[in-house]
């Protein structure tokens, strides 16, 4: 990310002119929208219910802490409202949360499509994959306004300062939006421009180009 470069820069003094940013991607033949009953169904979930997904460590820059308050703040307008966590088999406590431990890779797609909104409260990330994969299977992301995150989701989801003394508010009010009023199509498409072929694409031209500087 543009992100990585600027702290590579930052921290380790690296010329800018020598590292050159290309983009992860996401496996759209893997990750794409599906039946969001049916998805629920598959784990188990009442499929008439509303689920909020995180997916991450408990790491102390993730946030945890921000994800917890933020749901418990949604709890009160929606009781039934459930958050499931996924991450390195980290957990959350408390009432309406669903720890579902380590998931295999290949369920994940099914996962993100079972969710109603895709939540994102870390401070740094270096990329942020999850999200990526969320928008891909077209569901609404509500996340930080940090680090690389809005080179990721620009303006095809919610994006929260949490730098602003208001930021719990933010969370809470933009998950209500997307709960009462529903949401766009604007993440899938934002997610098509990250592919792995444009990113061995961009590698190869990279390698190409300083291979014709040297000859």
């Amino acid at each position: 990310s543009v992100f990585s470069k600027k702290e590579l820069i930052r921290l380790c003094g690296i010329d800018e002119n020598k590292i050159e940013v290309i983009y992860p991607g996401v496996d759209h033949s893997q990750y794409y929208p599906m039946n969001r009953a049916a998805c629920k169904k598959k784990f188990g979930l009442d499929t008439d219910g509303k689920h909020i997904l995180v997916v991450a460590s408990n790491s102390p820059h993730k946030r945890m802490d921000i994800t917890k308050r933020v749901f418990d703040h949604v709890k009160r307008e929606y009781p039934h409202i459930k958050l499931l966590k996924v991450g390195y088999g980290d957990i959350i406590q408390g009432d309406g949360i669903i720890n579902l431990g380590w998931v295999k890779e290949e369920d994940m797609p099914s996962l993100y499509n079972a969710a109603d909104i895709f939540l994102h409260t870390a401070e740094y990330e270096g990329f942020g994959l999850p999200v990526l994969e969320a928008m891909a299977c077209g569901v609404p992301v509500v996340v930080s306004n940090s680090a690389s995150l809005p080179e990721i989701v620009g303006n095809c989801g919610h994006l929260i300062d949490l730098s602003n003394p208001d930021f719990l508010t933010n969370f809470y009010n933009a998950i209500l939006q997307i709960l009462r009023n529903g949401s766009t199509t604007d993440g899938l498409e934002k997610s098509k421009l990250f592919t792995w072929e444009r990113m061995a694409r961009e590698t190869y031209n990279l390698y190409e180009k300083e291979v014709r500087k040297n000859v």
